[in-house]
């Protein structure tokens, strides 16, 4: 990369749009943790397994991405997220619940993601704390809550 990092933002980011998690998973660390509205952040495999979950219940999900802050130690990630909830939303392992389809849309305000990077990997994502965004968004504008 021309900004003085290794690690492939573009992949990466190419990989998380498409749903890869077989490619994501190769540039996050064993030691990986995922910062959001969940007590304690969540290893790789349950953040691989919830971007899954957000795929099979939002197959249309569009994540518009942009960075900013890229240093060899990390970046950040805005997003806009939207989608349609035509697939089961099955939250079982985070919070007990499960949705079947109802059709309706969603389209989240912008939301950070500062990305920590160590060894040409992903340490930490954390999500950035915005009103309406995130799961907790998309479950109110779902009428889920």
């Amino acid at each position: 990369m021309t900004d003085g990092t290794p690690f492939d933002i573009d992949a990466y980011l190419t990989a998380f749009q498409h749903g890869d998690t077989a490619t994501m998973g190769q540039f996050l660390a064993d030691d990986f943790g995922f910062a959001g509205p969940a007590p304690e952040p969540l290893p790789a495999a349950a953040f691989l397994g919830l971007v899954t979950t957000f795929f099979t219940a939002f197959p249309d999900i569009d994540w518009q991405l942009e960075t900013s802050d890229v240093s060899a130690d990390g970046f950040v990630v805005t997003t806009h997220t939207s989608g349609t909830h035509t697939g089961v939303l099955d939250l079982t392992p985070l919070v007990g619940a499960r949705y079947e389809p109802s059709g309706d849309s969603f389209q989240l305000p912008h939301q950070e993601f500062a990305y920590e990077i160590e060894s040409e990997l992903v340490t930490q994502i954390t999500a950035r704390p915005a009103d309406g965004t995130g799961l907790p968004g998309i479950l109110a504008q779902l009428g889920l809550e």
